[in-house]
């Protein structure tokens, strides 16, 4: 297996998985990504990890990627999936970072290992959940996650037809992301380079179909 294409088999058989970035003898940092994202969610230049001597590892979660989807999954339940990780791994501390979505799954690894974890990052995580930081989300994102909330049978419909839309046209579906950005985002994805990091863990995540997502 390459170092981006790498899964581990859990106690319940499903498959859990996870890449390896940098350099594999350094610390090691564990990176949760965002929604309808997977393990290739990554910066499109690695240097930074080699220049800081950093061993990132990403997993997908329940339902993406390389990962077999878990109808009861949870937050706790995806931290205990992570406990089996590290031990094949033979890691015994590291940090851990989450970016949007993936924000409470590192602080539930974080609840789970007190002994292990050295620091936590939160990257645009959505704490505090209220009327004044509603008002930086874009209509869309607030859409989404109302029916996340309140419809969320809604939220899988609309998910799997997005699932047909990035098999069909992948091109596509990233450009109606990029509309929906803030301008220095936008900016910064007119980088093809990011913008092929961003296509391909968006493909990869729906490479088990919506369910995982939703």
């Amino acid at each position: 297996m390459s170092r981006t294409d790498q899964y581990f088999i859990l106690k319940d058989k499903r498959k859990l998985g996870f890449a390896e970035y940098g350099n594999l003898h350094s610390f090691p940092i564990i990176y949760c990504h965002g929604s309808q994202s997977s393990r290739l969610e990554t910066h499109y230049d690695l240097s930074f990890a080699t220049t800081n001597n950093l061993r990132i590892i990403t997993i997908d979660r329940s339902g993406h990627g390389n990962s077999d989807f878990n109808p009861k999954g949870t937050i706790l339940g995806y931290a205990s999936e992570v406990e089996e990780l590290i031990q094949h791994l033979k890691i015994s501390k590291f940090s851990v970072a989450g970016m949007l979505a993936g924000g409470p799954f590192a602080l539930g690894i974080a609840y789970f290992f007190p002994d292990k974890v050295h620091k936590v990052s939160i990257i645009s995580g959505f704490a505090p959940f209220n009327r004044e930081s509603k008002k930086y989300l874009s209509k869309e994102v607030k859409s989404m996650l109302r029916m996340a909330k309140s419809f969320p049978f809604l939220l899988r419909v609309l998910l799997k037809l997005q699932e047909k839309q990035i098999n069909k046209d992948p091109k596509k579906v990233l450009q109606n992301f990029v509309k929906i950005m803030n301008a220095p985002d936008q900016e910064v994805l007119k980088n093809n380079a990011a913008q092929k990091t961003i296509e391909n863990m968006l493909k990869e995540a729906y490479r088990n179909g919506s369910r995982g997502i939703a």
